[in-house]
């Protein structure tokens, strides 16, 4: 009795030091957002960061990666473990792509029927009328 009781015991250190050294991986919806935040960053760089120096470039979009990781209460280690963790699981991470491509539908419509809303919404009471 007292060997198996041993046994157990050590199975359950085993077990719960190696979880604590894996890191918590990201789940669907958190992983969609931060990686839809990570590609407005990309976006960021190839349009507004384009004929920088490479050093200054790389330097600023480090920056605003960090500011990404930061705001979803997240390190660059936790993200890029998740990543891995999604592309090792096919299913999984089909199911994290596409809900990510939804998302992002989702982003770009609000966005633009924002844009949509603000140009009606102008008042045209106090427009000059056009010259002929």
């Amino acid at each position: 009795m007292k060997k198996n009781a041993f046994v157990l015991m050590t199975a359950c250190l085993v077990f719960t030091l190696a979880s604590c050294k894996r890191e918590k991986i990201l789940g669907i919806t958190s992983m969609k957002v931060v990686m839809w935040d990570m590609a407005k960053v990309e976006g960021f760089g190839l349009n507004y960061l384009g004929m920088k120096p490479v050093a200054e470039k790389d330097s600023i979009l480090k920056q605003k990666y960090a500011e990404v990781f930061a705001l979803h209460h997240t390190s660059q280690e936790q993200f890029f473990a998740s990543l891995k963790y999604y592309k090792d699981h096919p299913n999984k991470y089909r199911d994290l792509i596409d809900s990510l491509n939804t998302y992002a539908t989702q982003q770009r419509d609000r966005y633009y029927n924002d844009k949509v809303e603000a140009t009606a919404t102008t008042d045209t009471t106090t427009a000059k009328p056009a010259v002929k």
